[in-house]
């Protein structure tokens, strides 16, 4: 049996305020929802599978992110490393190692 949206939210409610569960069945019934402790239980697990499964999702498309922008950064550094190679001009050599370091100091802000 699928989970209503009401009973799902009044569930989510008990977990966030951290009810017991003698507490939680007594705030389901005092909103009209009339389940078991068995019940209960499973709806909670079920509730807090879905939450974990959302925050793995999110953390791991986080890292794949922060690693394609790490990669864009290395990529750029590289690109300015030729380009100083190639200036012949000191003003451009030194736009080039500042744009260089710039990039650099931003490298470890990564999201942990």
């Amino acid at each position: 049996m699928e989970i209503t949206e009401n009973t799902k939210d009044l569930v989510t409610s008990c977990i966030i305020r951290r009810l017991s569960t003698k507490e939680s069945l007594d705030y389901l019934m005092k909103n009209k929802v009339k389940i078991s402790e068995r019940t209960y239980r499973r709806y909670k697990k079920e509730i807090l599978k879905q939450q974990n499964m959302l925050e793995d999702y999110a953390w791991n498309n986080v890292q794949i992110e922060q690693v394609k922008k790490i990669e864009t950064k290395k990529s750029i550094i590289h690109h300015c490393w030729d380009l100083f190679e190639q200036a012949e001009k000191i003003p451009e050599k030194l736009s080039l190692l500042k744009t260089i370091e710039k990039i650099s100091d931003e490298l470890p802000k990564i999201v942990w």
